[in-house]
């Protein structure tokens, strides 16, 4: 469940000089984050509004130089379309273990959606005004979940947390990075229904992907905007596919930020919850958020 931020955008705060805090990568290096903007910026709520559905959702980051021998993403380096295909060893929370990267370059990048609900429809909008080819699917039709699976370089679950484990057993997601944007909440009490965090259940029901926890702290209707302009937490295990969801955000305008490994996607999902609380109580998360 997301929370409908106002209509109005949110003033641009300015930012504090504060020292660069640090995050902890899955290998244990040290990710280096510029001070992030106010979480009011992207979780920022109208009170007034209705209470939304239990849906499944910038600065810079130092990242390391080994990154696999995947090309990262950079405005500032011209890319043309086409596939970049290489074997890797990647090491991630489950070991050591030989995967064929299929990551496309920044101009091609093909993206099956799990759903096609108004999260579904908002992200795979904005990505396919970025030049991406998008497939949808849903149980009535919009096509099959092992279509969108299997024409996808990037999958996006963006279903009900309850219905992912029907879908996510019946798909192929071997070597797919898959980004969760679900949330697993237990309404009324605004706390995790799924522990240690939902990121992990998926990671654990589709053990050959390459999970990443992004897009779950702002309702559908940010992402039906044409220039959201917002920063997008990730946590995720492996540096090949947070460059690829790195690169899909930097492409509708946000700011990707390495929030460490995904273990660490509960914080995350307990932002949500925490913030959907508020406001279904009627109150401005903002107001908690901004100093």
């Amino acid at each position: 469940m997301l929370v409908r931020p106002p209509a109005h955008r949110l003033d641009r705060l300015e930012q504090r000089p504060a020292e660069a805090g640090q995050f902890v990568s899955g290998d244990n290096q040290p990710v280096v984050l510029q001070p992030p903007q106010r979480l009011g910026e992207h979780l920022g709520a109208d009170p007034t509004d209705p209470p939304a559905q239990l849906a499944v959702p910038q600065r810079t980051v130092l990242q390391r130089p080994d990154h696999h021998g995947v090309p990262r993403v950079r405005h500032d380096v011209e890319r043309q379309p086409g596939r970049a295909v290489r074997e890797e060893h990647v090491s991630s929370v489950r070991g050591n273990r030989l995967v064929t990267n299929c990551l496309p370059n920044v101009g091609g990048m093909r993206i099956g959606i799990l759903g096609a609900g108004n999260m579904a429809r908002g992200l795979g909008g904005l990505w396919t005004k970025a030049g991406h080819e998008v497939k949808y699917s849903n149980w009535s039709g919009a096509g099959s979940f092992a279509d969108a699976a299997a024409f996808g370089d990037v999958v996006l679950l963006a279903i009900m947390a309850d219905g992912a484990e029907d879908v996510l057993t019946t798909v192929d997601l071997d070597g797919k990075v898959l980004i969760d944007c679900t949330n697993s909440i237990v309404q009324g009490e605004w706390t995790l229904a799924t522990t240690p965090s939902m990121a992990e259940r998926v990671a654990e029901l589709a053990p050959g992907a390459r999970v990443v926890k992004a897009f779950n702290l702002c309702h559908e209707s940010v992402w039906k905007r044409d220039d959201p302009r917002k920063l997008v937490p990730m946590c995720g295990d492996d540096p090949a596919a947070l460059d690829a969801v790195s690169g899909l955000v930097k492409g509708i305008g946000c700011t990707p930020v390495n929030a460490g490994p995904l273990s660490r996607a509960s914080v995350l999902e307990a932002a949500a919850a925490f913030v959907i609380g508020l406001a279904v109580g009627g109150f401005d998360p903002r107001e908690a958020l901004d100093g």
